[in-house]
């Protein structure tokens, strides 16, 4: 499990923090919740989200953070993010692309 540092547990994606639970899933985003103490990943869809905080839909991820905890082992060393692809790497063949 991470030492206890000067910083909060929970870690958000910047373009992440400050959206409404509402937004997110009217733009139908995915989110991924990420355990820092295991292996444990949650995968959050636009349904999930709008069950899960349906009496708070303008709540943001700033403000629900410090409630967040992995669902395996209750570990409250998470990462908040967006569930999409990476970037390809610099100077990778491009898939839209044909060879």
């Amino acid at each position: 499990m991470p030492e206890p540092s000067g910083r909060p547990p929970w870690r958000i994606e910047p373009a992440l923090e400050r959206l409404s639970i509402r937004l997110l899933v009217e733009s139908r985003e995915t989110v991924l919740i990420r355990c820092d103490a295991c292996p444990h990943v949650a995968r959050w869809l636009p349904d999930d989200l709008k069950q899960r905080f349906r009496a708070n839909l303008w709540a943001t991820f700033a403000r629900i953070a410090p409630r967040l905890r992995c669902q395996r082992c209750r570990s409250e060393w998470v990462r908040v993010s967006f569930d999409r692809p990476p970037a390809p790497a610099r100077g990778a063949p491009n898939a839209s692309q044909p060879p």
